[in-house]
């Protein structure tokens, strides 16, 4: 599966990098978003959130849900391929395409990753002590249900 190589190494090194709220980012118009941002950075959170529980993933969330966020990051993750590949006129399984979207997918997970931690560190809540990552959870259930729908649908 497309997630499936996001899972197979944790990140190392978390970017220095700040990330724009989700809500900020949907406020832009529609001609300064790039399509397929949404979605690789929702599939960016779910994994950065599962690096961050790491081996303890399964027992924080539960067998369901663990399966429920690694579903649904593959699912952003394909559709964001699917995006990108119409944009650059390629097939929708370019493995160029491909890469850019799990680089990319990594790189923000490691953003995330590294969030949650110093939360936990400030406060001891990884979650619900950064209003950010709380949101973008939030507003990210919106984007993985588009992509549900939209996979569900696809011939």
């Amino acid at each position: 599966l497309f997630a499936a190589s996001l899972f197979v190494v944790a990140p190392q090194d978390a970017s220095a990098e700040e990330l724009v709220p989700m809500s900020e980012w949907v406020a832009l118009p529609e001609d300064e978003q790039e399509p397929s941002y949404a979605l690789v950075r929702c599939a960016g959170l779910h994994a950065g959130l599962l690096f961050y529980l790491g081996d303890g993933a399964e027992a924080s969330l539960g067998a369901d849900l663990l399966a429920a966020y690694k579903d649904a990051t593959d699912d952003l993750l394909r559709l964001a391929e699917i995006v990108r590949a119409e944009r650059a006129n390629l097939p929708w399984d370019s493995e160029t395409v491909a890469s850019s979207v799990l680089n990319d997918a990594f790189a923000i997970a490691e953003i995330y990753e590294e969030r949650l931690r110093a939360s936990y560190r400030a406060s001891g809540s990884a979650i619900t002590s950064d209003t950010m990552v709380v949101e973008d959870l939030e507003l990210c259930r919106a984007f993985t249900q588009i992509a549900s729908e939209t996979l569900d649908t696809s011939p």
